[in-house]
């Protein structure tokens, strides 16, 4: 077995488990000293993983005080919110996140490594998000086919201003051309039907509803 050279920072509680059997080491060498009993009954990927014989194992295989290391490509923040959402205890809105960015991160990684329930923690988690950043949930949102989420968030852009005039942003900047083309074409039929309404008092078809209409 090996340690690596570089200079490492323990986890806080609960990922610093004097018993842990796996060590789980962020790109930003941060390790978290975790259970393998929590990350399978979580993640396929992991069940495989930890079901492979010993005997399989790679001579080169990191330890640290013999229990064995695995390198993850995502930062410690990311980590950080994935084991939350496998450990026990979590409820739907029981992850707390700082940005969006943070929660299509966590998305993307959890069906990286198959780990059930995270959809439905994040669609609760950006709900928080969709007054202040309504185009990066929208951006997040259709990207992770979150149909309702998506739509909720294009009638809050509405109030922004118009596409053009908002700064660029993480999740702006991953959105597909497709994506960013349909929110704009929403944007013209929006002006249109307020035109129409306020010149000719004549009401959209497709909305058949003053309030709390489903079509927009």
């Amino acid at each position: 077995s090996s340690i690596s050279d570089t200079a490492t920072t323990a986890a806080d509680a609960p990922f610093n488990d004097a018993e842990a059997d796996i060590i789980l080491r962020s790109s930003d060498n941060v390790e978290f000293r975790v259970l393998k009993f929590f990350l399978s009954r979580a993640s396929s990927f992991f069940r495989s993983m930890f079901d492979l014989p010993q005997g399989d194992a790679s001579s080169d295989q990191e330890m640290r005080d013999a229990v064995p290391v695995v390198a993850m490509t995502e930062s410690a923040s990311i980590v950080n919110h994935l084991l939350r959402c496998c450990y026990p205890l979590t409820d739907v809105g029981g992850v707390n996140f700082e940005n969006v960015d943070d929660i299509h991160a966590v998305v993307q990684a959890a069906r990286k490594y198959d780990v059930v329930g995270v959809d439905a923690i994040a669609q609760s988690a950006i709900t928080a998000f969709t007054w202040s950043h309504p185009l990066d949930v929208y951006a997040i949102a259709v990207q992770c086919k979150w149909e309702k989420k998506a739509r909720y968030a294009a009638r809050q852009c509405l109030s922004k201003g118009p596409p053009a005039d908002w700064p660029a942003s993480q999740a702006m900047e991953s959105m597909s051309g497709g994506d960013l083309h349909r929110l704009h074409r929403y944007f013209a039929q929006c002006d249109e039907a307020a035109r129409s309404t306020v010149l000719y008092m004549v009401w959209p078809s497709w909305c058949n509803q003053m309030a709390d209409c489903t079509a927009c």
